[in-house]
């Protein structure tokens, strides 16, 4: 075990959870994809922050420019390419 700074996007911001909200609210999304999205978004206790960073050498594809040593988790964009459809 190791201590590890990480990166996060922040989707219990309120404006985060906003705009998801109302993104998914539209006809943007396949029926099924937005109902999911939907649910997470009325969950208890809503989303939590996601933690989009991982140490070197494994479980990344692309380097943060800013912080060597550091990659974009390599399932970073399953999600958002469900959302993004």
């Amino acid at each position: 075990m190791k201590s590890s700074e990480h990166y996060f996007f922040k989707l219990s911001d309120p404006p985060c959870v906003a705009f998801l909200k109302d993104w998914t609210g539209h006809d943007r999304l396949q029926s099924q994809v937005a109902n999911k999205a939907r649910e997470w978004l009325k969950a208890t206790q809503g989303l939590s922050d996601w933690d989009i960073s991982r140490d070197e050498p494994t479980f990344g594809h692309s380097q943060f420019r800013t912080a060597p040593g550091k990659y974009f988790y390599v399932w970073l964009d399953a999600p958002v390419g469900y959302l993004a459809r």
